[in-house]
């Protein structure tokens, strides 16, 4: 055969040899088109620990992303301490019109405060709190004392209502014959005081009905000369008391 033929032939083969090759690749990129998809994560033990450019590159991308995350929450985090209230240095509490708070007790309220760093404005509603809580604690005890008292009165005035001496039948007469002694030697404060519900108690009455008693049977002797003098109110409540 020729050697221009042999050439031509062998040249002709190389190239059915190329196409072929190419042929078969393409085909086996139509067959598996996900291959970088079914890439088993982490690598095979034989290139474990070895990557390529662009894994390096993506991986330090993503380490500069979650750094860059990482940072933000720290910011985010002193923002908020920041923004945290703290305790005054001297707290200011407002109270209700007709209530003081002495300044051993403030102080005491303060240094508690500061100890668990308490802003101002929470200060002020737990002193408004407290001051409500006491004041309705107050107004209930003035109610039970208020109660008592007027159920004390009310015994007392049946007491003397029925009191075999001074009750009954004579209870109009005795009260008359106290009154006038209370009249007679008693002064404006002791009136007041037995007006607020004392004067119903029977022992005091009693005392009273007693000393009056006396000024209705006592009465000044008249004088024989001009010298004489007219027994005294002491004379008549209690002259009786140095007779023998």
């Amino acid at each position: 055969m020729p050697e221009d033929i042999k050439a031509t032939s062998a040249a002709g083969s190389s190239s059915s040899q190329s196409a072929a090759t190419s042929t078969d690749a393409k085909a086996a990129e139509t067959q598996n088109p996900s291959l970088e998809a079914a890439k088993i994560d982490g690598g095979s033990a034989l290139t474990k620990g070895m990557t390529t450019e662009g894994d390096a590159k993506a991986k330090a991308e993503g380490e500069n992303k979650d750094a860059k995350a990482a940072d933000g929450k720290e910011e985010k985090k002193e923002e908020k301490k920041e923004e945290a209230p703290k305790a005054p240095e001297k707290y200011e509490f407002k109270l209700p019109e007709g209530y003081q708070l002495p300044e051993d007790v403030q102080k005491s309220i303060s240094e508690s405060f500061k100890k668990f760093n308490i802003p101002q404005e929470e200060a002020s509603k737990l002193v408004e709190t407290h001051t409500k809580l006491v004041e309705q604690a107050t107004n209930q005890m003035a109610s039970k004392y208020i109660d008592s008292w007027k159920a004390q009165v009310t015994q007392w005035d049946s007491e003397w209502k029925s009191a075999k001496d001074i009750g009954g039948a004579n209870y109009d007469k005795s009260v008359a014959v106290a009154q006038q002694a209370l009249r007679t030697f008693g002064s404006p404060e002791l009136i007041k005081l037995l007006d607020d519900g004392l004067g119903n108690n029977p022992v005091i009455g009693r005392f009273l009905y007693n000393i009056g008693s006396k000024l209705q049977e006592d009465t000044p002797v008249k004088a024989s000369t001009d010298t004489a003098k007219a027994k005294s109110d002491a004379e008549i409540l209690f002259g009786h008391l140095n007779k023998k």
